[in-house]
């Protein structure tokens, strides 16, 4: 699956995608820490890989490298002042009235679901199976939109 998401953002133009540069095992383990959840290894690959960006307008929370911001430790924190529950960690706040979140409480061998949270209602909706699909299937969603 990381092979076909490196192959799916050479599909775009250079200026449509961003990202801060890999985190460090320690920045992972300082997050994982201060939110108190073990992060999924797709998702720890992600942030190992390219710290936190996107391409186009979808933006996967993680940690910028040059400004030692912990975006999604922020994001979570933020929101787990208004119900979001300890287990969930926000991957992407940018979609409306619902929050992408990685749902910690249900890890199995080594990955767990993304859900969008309903801030509304204070649940979480299945999406995906883990944080490698819900990528790949964003990806190729916004080629399509965009015909990149």
């Amino acid at each position: 699956m990381q092979k076909e998401i490196r192959k799916l953002l050479c599909g775009f133009d250079e200026d449509d995608v961003f990202f801060g540069g890999g985190a460090s095992t320690e920045q992972i383990i300082e997050c994982e820490k201060k939110l108190n959840v073990q992060f999924p290894d797709s998702y720890k690959w992600f942030i190992r890989e390219y710290g936190f960006g996107g391409a186009c307008e979808t933006e996967i929370n993680g940690v910028n490298i040059n400004s030692g911001s912990l975006k999604v430790v922020e994001e979570t924190e933020y929101y787990r002042e208004f119900g979001l529950p300890k287990s969930m960690v926000v991957i992407n706040s940018s979609i409306g009235p619902y929050i992408l979140c990685l749902d910690t409480s249900k890890m199995e061998k080594g990955e767990c679901p993304v859900v969008a949270w309903d801030q509304i209602e204070g649940e979480g909706l299945p999406e995906y199976k883990n944080f490698y699909e819900y990528y790949i299937e964003d990806l190729k969603r916004i080629i399509e939109d965009e015909g990149t």
